[in-house]
């Protein structure tokens, strides 16, 4: 229904981003409000939840991604995702000669870095960044061009 789609694993090479798992993505994030609403969450009842509200602003920030970066032709995203053991990566977006890694936080502290470390000792050309708590503040995020 054009709702969700699958990310596939960055991992530099076509033959093994094709045998990875992808990691849903909604396109709009008023599909998980929704079901929020529906299991009694409101907004304030989300923020008070970390772990529900780190999704729901990670899914937010995806959501933004794939409208920015999909190949209408063919609605297939340029972003990606990366994981390798516990350590992983938001989102990875291959942009012309430019590798980012997107970390997305929510929390009130700055969490670990650790799977950005694992990720550009793989990937040493990769630029960071982090959207959130630590970083580019979300809401200047979701109004930058």
């Amino acid at each position: 229904a054009g709702m969700v789609c699958g990310l596939q694993k960055y991992a530099g090479q076509a033959v093994r981003q094709r045998a990875s798992s992808p990691k849903l993505q909604v396109f709009n994030t008023a599909l998980m409000g929704s079901l929020a609403v529906a299991d009694g969450f409101g907004l304030h009842q989300m923020r008070n939840q970390p772990d529900q509200w780190g999704r729901l602003v990670e899914s937010a920030v995806g959501a933004e991604l794939l409208a920015r970066h999909v190949d209408h032709s063919s609605l297939n995203p340029r972003v990606q995702y990366w994981r390798e053991g516990g350590h992983e990566v938001d989102f990875v977006l291959a942009d012309r000669a430019n590798l980012f890694g997107i970390e997305v936080k929510s929390g009130a502290h700055p969490a670990s870095a650790s799977g950005f470390n694992a990720f550009h000792r793989q990937f040493p050309s990769v630029r960071p960044l982090i959207v959130g708590t630590g970083g580019i503040a979300l809401e200047e995020w979701f109004l930058s061009p």
